[in-house]
């Protein structure tokens, strides 16, 4: 099977599960962006893990490698989608490629034509679809989201209205602080108990935190500023999601030669004179098992793994160092930003506290809200 043969096979698929009346909308690659962009910087991570060679093809050229190692590489997948536009567009299928992330685009497109049928459907596998669908058209009761299931798992269909209004004017502030994928996560409060928090009233909330008697300190940020560059590059991507371009580098990134990085803290997570005398026992490469690296700290050279090429917690801007002695990438100065906003939000740190599954039910749509095909 060619690449053209995979063509035809995609459109057969299309006009068969969503007929004629559809709308096909791509990622952007744009190769001007020199890794400037929070959404190139999280294309690197999967790229270093899943390196693959640039492969140059045509629509009668029959790939040899597998889906995953083809698509590995940036370079072949540009190409492709380019391939398949071409082809799509040939058979008078609508076609939009979005500057970088599509997400936006798709849900834009998908409320620019709600007046126009009965019931517009997005189909997808994420959640930032839903997310966004929600966020950025709550309320509309001809819009839905399918997510596609895999294997024998079915395809099940959200709609907007299934969220109370409350959480859909707050979904996307939801979803970028507890942690999507430009943004970093708070350790243990994930989006579930991130819409718990929310939906109780902040007084009680309060006195409860303070009147309780066990608390895990690995689920407060190290420092101080750790949470204030989080609050930044979330507040960055909601401006993003809402059409407001603003410069990465003020907002919680800084650059490297490998493209944009998140700016985790400035200071240091513990006093220098007990950094000094830590380490981790890493034998083997320090995954997500290495002591330094659950605590959110990078290997030092009196670790065991002696910042080998083993070890795989070493910061970006470390990598810059030792390959590169001639150029010093100083990270910008970032302005302090206070935001009352977040002063209000107290986050709850008992690790044996329960969740609450029936104050999630106007959050999270039940089976029985669910609408069917």
């Amino acid at each position: 099977m060619n690449f053209e043969d995979i063509s035809k096979s995609y459109l057969t698929y299309l006009q068969t599960h969503y007929g004629s009346n559809v709308a096909i909308v791509f990622d952007g690659y744009p190769s001007d962006v020199n890794g400037n962009s929070a959404k190139s910087a999280e294309r690197i991570r999967p790229a270093n893990l899943h390196s693959s060679h640039e492969i140059i093809f045509n629509e009668a050229t029959c790939p040899e490698t597998s889906q995953g190692q083809f698509l590995a590489n940036e370079r072949n997948m540009v190409r492709f989608i380019d391939l398949l536009k071409k082809f799509l567009q040939e058979a008078n299928v609508t076609v939009k490629q979005a500057v970088e992330d599509a997400d936006v685009l798709i849900v834009e497109t998908a409320v620019s034509v709600k007046s126009q049928y009965d019931n517009i459907f997005v189909v997808g596998e994420g959640i930032d679809l839903s997310v966004l669908l929600t966020g950025l058209s709550p309320m509309k009761e001809n819009l839905f989201f399918r997510k596609c299931g895999k294997g024998r798992t079915p395809d099940v269909l959200y709609s907007t209205t299934s969220f109370k209004y409350k959480f859909s004017r707050m979904i996307l502030f939801i979803h970028a602080f507890s942690g999507c994928d430009t943004t970093s996560a708070l350790f243990g409060h994930g989006i579930t108990k991130s819409c718990s928090l929310l939906g109780k009233k902040p007084t009680p909330g309060r006195k409860n935190t303070t009147t309780k008697a066990r608390s895990t300190l690995a689920r407060l940020p190290p420092t101080v500023d750790a949470i204030r560059f989080h609050d930044l590059r979330s507040y960055l991507q909601i401006q993003k999601w809402l059409g407001h371009e603003k410069n990465p580098l003020e907002w919680g990134w800084v650059p490297t030669r490998f493209g944009l990085s998140p700016c985790k803290m400035e200071r240091d997570a513990a006093p220098e004179s007990l950094l000094k005398i830590i380490s981790c026992n890493c034998k083997k490469r320090c995954k997500n098992a290495c002591g330094y690296r659950k605590a959110g700290l990078i290997c030092s050279s009196l670790c065991t793994c002696s910042l080998g090429e083993a070890c795989e917690n070493v910061s970006d801007i470390n990598l810059l160092e030792d390959s590169i002695e001639d150029e010093d990438d100083t990270p910008s100065s970032i302005n302090n930003f206070i935001y009352e906003d977040i002063e209000n939000l107290y986050l709850q740190v008992d690790e044996e506290d329960k969740e609450q599954q029936t104050e999630l039910e106007d959050f999270r749509p039940s089976p029985s809200k669910r609408q069917k095909l």
